[in-house]
């Protein structure tokens, strides 16, 4: 039983750095489009 539970806990840990690692990206991309939008904003006036 001791096993089931740790592999449960590890499936838990490794979604949780996956889902970390996504919301990184995803704040990242966010930053690169928001200067990309306001670079592309400054060049149009």
């Amino acid at each position: 039983m001791d096993n089931n539970k740790s592999i449960i806990q590890l499936t838990e840990a490794v979604e949780a750095i996956k889902t970390a690692i996504l919301q990184g990206q995803y704040e990242a991309l966010k930053d690169i489009e928001d200067i990309s939008v306001v670079g592309t904003t400054e060049l149009a006036e």
